[in-house]
């Protein structure tokens, strides 16, 4: 849901009050799949493996579940919510899935203030996407992708800083006269270095 992820493919049926099935048979042949977690021991996933192996090269139908409440790419975050920059890798991400509202940025940084403005279009372009952007208030605007130190951003035309909200969410600041902004992936490939060296 934080990472603008709104659909999940499966072979297996999902069992999840944030999905619904859209599209594929949930009957499958898969007896052990429907064993309740708290009954599932390594004997079960021994049977999974091996039930499931049957379709390597000939698969069934594939289950498609929409993710229900996933965050939009960008947005002007309704909320900010803080969590401890302190906190290892699983304490970080449990408080990220425990704290995760639709459209909410969720930051270790003080001083974040929220932007107030209207996305009027975003479309994707040559490695990366534009955003036609009505700013009413200063403040931060959500990427939704994993941060990169790869990713420039422009505003108006000028390069501006991207923030590393949490790893999976990138933030710009955003000024009340912005109108324009730019999300560009520049990363090197293979050939380019090859050739400069």
């Amino acid at each position: 849901k934080l990472t603008n992820t709104g659909f999940v493919a499966s072979y297996v049926p999902l069992l999840s009050e944030d999905l619904s099935l859209v599209s594929g048979d949930p009957k499958l042949p898969i007896s052990s799949s429907n064993v309740e977690a708290k009954k599932r021991d390594i004997n079960f996933y021994f049977n999974q493996v091996k039930e499931q192996s049957q379709y390597i090269f000939k698969p069934k139908d594939i289950l498609i579940y929409k993710i229900k409440d996933y965050s939009d790419r960008f947005f002007f975050p309704k909320k900010i919510k803080k969590y401890s920059s302190s906190a290892n890798i699983y304490e970080k991400y449990r408080s990220l899935s425990k704290n995760y509202e639709r459209n909410i940025a969720l930051v270790s940084r003080d001083g974040l203030d929220i932007a107030e403005g209207k996305i009027l279009k975003s479309k994707k372009i040559k490695n990366g996407y534009s955003l036609d952007v009505n700013v009413n208030e200063d403040g931060l605007l959500v990427f939704n992708s994993f941060f990169q130190k790869y990713w420039k951003a422009y505003s108006n035309d000028i390069e501006i800083q991207i923030l590393n909200l949490n790893g999976l969410q990138m933030g710009v600041l955003v000024k009340e006269q912005t109108k324009k902004l730019d999300f560009i992936y520049s990363r090197k490939t293979l050939k380019e270095i090859i050739r400069n060296k």
